[in-house]
């Protein structure tokens, strides 16, 4: 359950885009890895059962392809966030997939 989106919570948010690399040209590349599948291989890391480069070489994903698409994803979440605040939907279905 999402809190009020408050002044100090976009602040928040335009500092996650600025971290996860989430200036104008980093959200306009589509990158390799989708969405989906970024949540998905993102819930599989954070089980922790195995090293994150050999989930990664299992999917046959480099690890600049693996930082390009979090750059993306993170940011667009934290712009989704940012632009829409109670209303975003994308880190909402971002966790629903990594809780599948």
């Amino acid at each position: 359950m999402m809190g009020p989106v408050t002044d100090h919570s976009r602040e928040t948010a335009a500092q996650a885009a600025d971290i996860a690399g989430g200036g104008a040209g980093a959200a306009e590349q589509e990158p390799r890895i989708g969405f989906e599948e970024h949540a998905r291989i993102s819930a599989e890391i954070a089980e922790g059962d195995e090293p994150q480069n050999q989930i990664l070489e299992r999917h046959q994903i480099s690890e600049a392809d693996w930082l390009a698409a979090t750059n993306v994803h993170m940011s667009r979440l934290a712009q989704d966030t940012l632009e829409k605040g109670a209303e975003a939907t994308l880190a909402i279905r971002y966790s629903e997939i990594f809780s599948e």
